[in-house]
């Protein structure tokens, strides 16, 4: 095996490209990792090589709009919800839990970074599927990219994703097939959110103005 390890190192002094060191290579000695740092996302729970959970560099603006979302519905449901309904103020908050769950699933699941297990390819696979062009590879994160899921690299995140939709900050990472159905359910669940706010608010205020005017009227009628 250091043998091997040897034999690499001169094919990478030699000026190789790590492509085809990858397919010249035994695959059964290639080092695998299962590192931290992934590009410039944080990567934990290995398996198979994959992270199940992977943090972005935008982590922080993640952290930012969950707080904010938190501090502005905990203050209109307890500060005015509260006084009016018991239904009322169980759906809002429910959406809310809805909203938060669905919105960290998005920012800590894998977004869909290829399998770096290449132990699973044989070098006579690996010359099928770059002749057949349904594979690439990448020399910057060091793994077979399927073009046929759309799969691209992120400068931002320095990691390619398959199914790649858009790098979006406000999650801190890249939406891809790994989380792209929980970023849908909490793009949906805050718009819900927000229509039920402003529904509710609007009731208040038409219930409110409504009670005013009947006190109003009773104040200014002529007594007999």
């Amino acid at each position: 095996i250091n043998a091997e390890y040897m034999g690499i190192q001169k094919m990478k002094d030699d000026g190789v490209s790590e492509m085809q060191i990858i397919v010249d290579t035994p695959h059964s000695y290639l080092p695998i990792q299962d590192p931290f740092w992934l590009g410039n996302c944080m990567a934990m729970l290995y398996k198979n090589h994959n992270p199940r959970i992977v943090i972005g560099p935008h982590w922080p603006l993640y952290l930012c709009t969950i707080l904010v979302i938190s501090v502005f519905s905990f203050l209109y449901i307890f500060g005015i919800l509260i006084y009016r309904n018991a239904i009322l103020v169980a759906g809002a908050i429910f959406l809310l839990l809805f909203l938060i769950g669905s919105y960290t699933m998005t920012a800590i699941l894998n977004p869909g970074i290829p399998n770096r297990d290449l132990t699973r390819f044989d070098p006579e696979y690996i010359d099928q599927l770059i002749a057949n062009k349904s594979f690439s590879f990448c020399t910057k994160c060091k793994v077979y990219r399927n073009l046929k899921l759309v799969t691209q690299h992120c400068q931002e995140c320095d990691l390619c994703v398959e199914g790649f939709d858009h790098h979006c900050p406000w999650t801190g990472k890249c939406i891809g097939k790994g989380n792209t159905l929980h970023f849908y359910l909490f793009l949906g669940s805050l718009l819900f959110l927000l229509v039920y706010i402003m529904f509710t608010a609007l009731t208040i205020t038409q219930i409110t103005s409504h009670l005013v005017s009947v006190s109003y009227t009773h104040l200014t009628l002529p007594t007999s």
